[in-house]
């Protein structure tokens, strides 16, 4: 995987440059658009992809929501079903928002906490819980850092 500072060093740029156009940051940085074509067509050109790590501690935000849907005997979700029903609009809602969603223990029997584990270590920014049987302990989700 090609890194940003060969991607600055095949543009003819330098890495803050590339970086901002890479990041679409909105930086001191004035980049005109032959240049922004040239570190695009780098990266195209050599397979970049963004770490996303970085970007989530940068952004304190992973852009991801998670879902926990609740096993049910019988299986998953049916076609039709008011959770596939449910599902389908909070991925348009996702999408629309430009988040991705983490679909957590649909069809394992686990414990739902997982998903305070979740919120704790800032893998997800939220979780949207689907399980009307369970009473998940509500003062673990409050993080002021993720809005």
């Amino acid at each position: 995987m090609a890194t940003l500072k060969q991607i600055a060093q095949e543009a003819g740029c330098s890495v803050g440059v590339a970086s901002v156009v890479l990041n679409r940051a909105r930086g001191n940085i004035g980049v005109s658009a032959a240049m922004r074509r040239r570190v695009e067509q780098a990266a195209a050109t050599l397979g970049y992809e963004g770490n996303f790590a970085a970007s989530a501690l940068k952004r304190q935000s992973t852009r991801t929501l998670g879902l926990y849907v609740a096993p049910r005997s019988g299986g998953g979700l049916g076609a039709g079903s008011f959770e596939d029903r449910m599902l389908h609009g909070i991925e348009q809602a996702c999408v629309a928002n430009e988040y991705d969603l983490l679909i957590v223990n649909m069809s394992v029997e686990r414990d739902p906490e997982v998903c305070v584990r979740l919120i704790r270590q800032r893998r997800v920014d939220g979780i949207i819980v689907m399980d009307p049987g369970r009473n998940l302990q509500t003062k673990y989700y409050a993080n002021s850092t993720n809005k």
